[in-house]
């Protein structure tokens, strides 16, 4: 289980922190202020550049009205302007340095993670805090191909988390990254929080037409290309019994027994204990 949105949050600007209004296990809504740099140096410019904006307007005002009684020239009046220009720029600039002092929510979420205490020195594009989502999760699960016509984008499924039945939607199919794998990434969302890392079960219902048989799961191993091996004991003509491995498919677990299907017969004696109990071809004598 992932959240659907998750941030490492950093300041764009170098500075010390000043405070943290919001600290690990905290819920915050969007826009909120997270944490907070020392911003006295960069108020102080702001204030400045204000003070230096107002008086070059004054000049500009008094430009315009003598240049309208032919007292100054274009050119003069030109410069003035460009002097409110730079002025104005500078209020800005320094109004954006006081907003990226601040560290600010950018969706409703939960403080997973504070790296930083205040007092510290931190550098642009430096983790400070990290933020998960608290409105929702996705599921990401692995689906065989042989399942995936079952699926359908926006459909609602039902999933057994530590007991519970709660529906979520498939909102895409991404493929696998291993190399080699059939399966399919399907991820869902769910309209209510769960905590990050639980493990979540998809129940499909389907029905599944074929021969082969029911063993325990433990006389299963790990097969190639997604397959799986079991074994058994096959008669030997001068009586004796030895191991031979069988490649099965597996159609269905209850988590207990497994429902495959492939090279095994009716009659076939299946070693429970797979290849944790015997190697194939070892021999047993008849006693």
């Amino acid at each position: 289980m992932l959240p659907k949105n998750q941030s490492m949050l950093s300041f764009e600007i170098q500075g010390r922190i000043l405070s943290f209004p919001a600290d690990i296990g905290d819920a915050v809504k969007a826009g909120d202020v997270l944490a907070s740099l020392d911003a006295s140096e960069i108020q102080a410019n702001f204030n400045q550049a204000k003070a230096q904006q107002k008086l070059t307007s004054l000049a500009l005002d008094r430009f315009k009205d003598l240049k309208e009684d032919g007292f100054v020239s274009s050119q003069e009046l030109d410069r003035a302007l460009a002097e409110y220009d730079i002025a104005s720029s500078q209020v800005e600039f320094f109004s954006v340095k006081l907003r990226q002092s601040q560290l600010i929510a950018p969706f409703d979420g939960l403080v997973q993670q504070r790296f930083y205490d205040p007092g510290s020195m931190v550098s642009p594009m430096q983790p400070v805090l990290e933020l998960i989502d608290s409105k929702g999760v996705e599921g990401h699960i692995s689906v065989p191909q042989k399942y995936l016509a079952l699926l359908e984008i926006g459909a609602s499924y039902a999933f057994d988390i530590s007991g519970k039945t709660i529906n979520a939607t498939l909102e895409r199919l991404a493929p696998m990254t291993n190399v080699g794998s059939g399966n399919r990434l399907a991820i869902f969302s769910f309209p209510q929080f769960i905590a990050p890392g639980e493990v979540v079960n998809l129940l499909l219902k389907t029905q599944i037409k074929t021969i082969g048989a029911w063993v325990p799961l433990s006389a299963l191993s790990q097969g190639n290309q997604g397959l799986w091996n079991i074994y058994t004991l096959v008669d030997n003509q001068d009586g004796s019994k030895s191991v031979a491995r069988e490649i099965v498919s597996l159609e269905y677990t209850d988590g207990t027994y497994a429902f495959i299907s492939g090279t095994i017969k009716s009659g076939d004696q299946v070693i429970t204990g797979g290849a944790s109990k015997v190697i194939e071809g070892q021999r047993f004598l008849n006693q």
